[in-house]
């Protein structure tokens, strides 16, 4: 027979690092070991501030191309229906969308960035963001709903109840 090693997949600092300084703990690790450490997590900030500035800079051009795209015609049609100012029509379409695009932050962005512009008034803003948020959960029921039927597995699908 032959022997078969344990790998820890998730373990993926330690294989991709050093190893002799990154495994270790902070008092048994070499001053280089230290360094190499604190300058690591310093990467990491940067690289999480980094990416809320291009975040917080998109939704800003999302913004301005909606009022490009758009202009002041749209606003006035949206802000005139009233089909769109009604809450219970305003949180379907943020169900919706978000069961289209998969992504609650991503319907939740572009809202922001209609109103930002104008386009939608923030009253059926409200209820579109809070139909994201229920969409968001409908997504996962189904997503839940699809791994129960696998026979193997009788358990109730937590994903729902979380």
């Amino acid at each position: 027979h032959l022997a078969v090693k344990e790998v820890d997949v998730w373990n993926v600092v330690n294989d991709v690092l050093d190893e002799e300084n990154f495994g270790k703990p902070w008092n048994e690790k070499t001053t280089k070991g230290k360094v190499l450490r604190i300058l690591w997590l310093i990467f990491k900030l940067i690289v999480v501030l980094a990416s809320l500035y291009f975040f917080i800079c998109s939704l800003s051009f999302l913004s301005s191309a909606f009022q490009l795209l758009g202009g002041k015609s749209a606003g006035e049609v949206f802000a005139r229906s009233k089909i769109l100012n009604n809450p219970i029509i305003g949180l379907m379409i943020g169900v919706l969308v978000t069961v289209l695009v998969q992504s609650s932050s991503t319907s939740t962005s572009i809202i922001v960035a209609m109103v930002s512009a104008n386009i939608v008034q923030l009253r059926p803003a409200i209820s579109m963001v809070m139909g994201a948020n229920i969409g968001t959960t409908v997504t996962n029921t189904i997503v839940s709903l699809g791994q129960s039927m696998d026979r193997k597995k009788k358990k109730v699908p937590t994903a729902t109840l979380r």
